[in-house]
């Protein structure tokens, strides 16, 4: 939104001691609701607002201005939590509840309180889902394969670490969850690659080696198998 329109320019919002929210910190947090991870969620949690998440002017009560503030993070995270696999019902619900119990308090630190603890069910509401009906030795590989999208895995790899032979987690996987494990690390990293081309300018090779795929046609090739388009098409289809 362009705030010329309302006469509050980013000039005269940087002069008020006032920044826009750090993209880099929005994209990891969305990255790591989308796999899952309630551990690495607690560590990017706000102390206090509004570092991070700090913004425009948007209102000249204080307390509607932190409420804008904070509602406003909030767009891009039940995205990110359907990427991970939460239903869009479950998504939109979480934030719902959210935003209603924000609405009912005008109490600064109840609010910072609020949007930490949403972070956190967001995030654990994807980790269940990812881990539903799981037994303990597919919860561990699910969680080693969104904790680990970004670097190379294996199923002997992710075997040694659980501590069972790769024949057995194989089977054992498939059984369980009705998909083979090398597949489901390909489906993982591709909606990460879904994320990052909807809501990023990086490059198909900056992605392809983010995510640690063998190049860059090789990602392209696994993305539109897996995806039934190209990277392209769905960057076109999906990037605001």
């Amino acid at each position: 939104m362009n705030a010329q329109i309302f006469g509050q320019s980013e000039l005269a919002s940087r002069e008020e001691g006032l920044r826009y929210t750090p993209s880099e910190y929005e994209m990891r947090v969305c990255s790591i609701i989308a796999t899952g991870n309630t551990e690495d969620i607690k560590k990017m949690l706000p102390g206090s607002y509004p570092d991070p998440f700090v913004i425009g002017r948007w209102s000249d009560d204080r307390v509607r201005q932190r409420r804008y503030l904070i509602i406003n993070s909030t767009y891009p995270f039940p995205r990110a939590a359907m990427l991970g696999g939460l239903s869009q019902y479950e998504a939109f619900d979480l934030t719902d509840q959210f935003v209603r119990a924000l609405d009912k308090t005008d109490d600064a630190d109840e609010m910072s309180e609020l949007f930490n603890r949403y972070l956190v069910s967001m995030t654990k509401a994807v980790r269940d889902a990812q881990t539903a009906s799981h037994n303990p030795y597919a919860r561990k590989a699910i969680r080693f394969v969104h904790s680990n999208v970004d670097k190379k895995m294996t199923v002997k790899m992710i075997a040694e670490m659980i501590g069972i032979t790769p024949n057995y987690l194989s089977s054992l996987f498939w059984n369980d969850t009705g998909i083979h494990l090398n597949e489901y690390i390909g489906k993982t990293k591709i909606n990460e690659a879904k994320y990052l081309l909807a809501n990023t300018d990086k490059s198909y090779l900056s992605i392809s080696n983010q995510l640690n795929f063998a190049s860059q046609s090789h990602f392209i090739t696994r993305f539109e198998k897996i995806a039934g388009m190209t990277p392209k098409q769905f960057r076109q289809k999906n990037q605001f």
